[in-house]
């Protein structure tokens, strides 16, 4: 649920209380239902405006809450998938996993230290691209002879996909 649609299922609960109130103010007896009336009217409006104040204030909370557990989320599934990237480049020849791992590394630092930050601007970091590309280049270009090799490079490309599908997510959850 979006923001400016709480905001409007909020704004439609005020005016159904409000007119609720005031088409009972116009039926009550001059005596009141239960009694006579307070001299100040308007006390029992301003209660129901600060009730509906109150339940618009605790949904915006609310959302705002799911909407920082959603991008945890997003956030800890990339960090996961770069994760298990690193311990498949073991499998990989001592070159290739030297490679992958500085690479990896590379790209965990730029979107800790760059693209966090640029998120907050609602921009996303070319760094980070650039690093994940540089990871992709070195696995194309490497000479696999080996069947574990192969199936590491597999799995590999799996969680490629994983790592940048959870970054996608990542991205669109912070703005």
């Amino acid at each position: 649920m979006t923001v400016p649609l709480a905001l409007l299922i909020a704004a439609a609960a005020a005016a159904v209380a409000l007119t609720l109130l005031f088409v009972l103010r116009r039926l009550a007896p001059d005596d009141g239902f239960w009694g006579q009336p307070e001299p100040n009217h308007s006390g029992s409006a301003i209660g129901v405006l600060g009730g509906v104040f109150a339940i618009l204030v605790a949904f915006v909370m609310f959302l705002a809450l799911q909407n920082f557990i959603d991008a945890k989320r997003k956030a800890e599934a990339e960090a996961t998938a770069v994760e298990r990237q690193f311990h498949v480049a073991e499998a990989f020849h001592p070159g290739l996993r030297t490679r992958l791992h500085g690479r990896l590394i590379c790209y965990a630092r730029a979107v800790s230290f760059e693209e966090w930050p640029q998120l907050e601007h609602g921009e996303h970091s070319e760094l980070v691209d650039d690093w994940g590309l540089e990871s992709e280049i070195a696995v194309e270009r490497a000479d696999l002879g080996d069947p574990v090799e192969a199936h590491a490079l597999d799995l590999f490309d799996e969680m490629e996909v994983e790592r940048d599908q959870a970054r996608r997510d990542r991205i669109a959850a912070a703005e």
